[in-house]
């Protein structure tokens, strides 16, 4: 009887040792909420551009998810590609700004729209796109 009750005993520890162990079945990785930085992409009326998907280094998003339309995550180094769509992104100007809607400026960007591309940096108002083409993929060093 107390083989049993000791075999009970080690098996019941074994069980509660073990369990916080094992895959959760993905390679799933949120970045710490405190590290993300946050943009808008605006169009030339200041008004936030929603539905643009991106990918981040260390973020997957689409614009305008949050509380505030336009809006991106980032963690500062990233490299996010944005994907223009003429679905999405009316007008000819967009900008990339702080939430005070203040341009964010100096900032390296590369646009391929598969037949034409071009770079630059961001101006002083923080615009990246004068003549965009159908489906640009346009890449920024944030």
């Amino acid at each position: 009887m107390k083989k049993k009750i000791a075999g009970l005993m080690v098996t019941g520890v074994a069980v509660f040792a073990l369990s916080g162990c094992g895959s959760s079945g993905g390679d799933y990785y949120e970045p710490p909420v405190s590290n993300l930085t946050t943009l808008l992409i605006v169009d030339g009326l200041n008004n936030g551009v929603d539905g643009i998907y991106y990918e981040c280094d260390s973020y997957t998003g689409i614009t305008g998810d949050g509380p505030v339309a336009g809006e991106f995550s980032f963690i500062p180094g990233d490299d996010c590609d944005f994907y223009l769509e003429d679905s999405v992104v009316l007008g000819d100007y967009l900008f990339i700004t702080d939430v005070t809607k203040i341009g964010v400026d100096n900032k390296y960007y590369f646009c391929d729209s598969g037949i034409d591309g071009f770079t630059g940096d961001t101006g002083i108002s923080g615009e990246f796109v004068y003549d965009y083409f159908f489906d640009d993929v346009c890449t920024f060093e944030l």
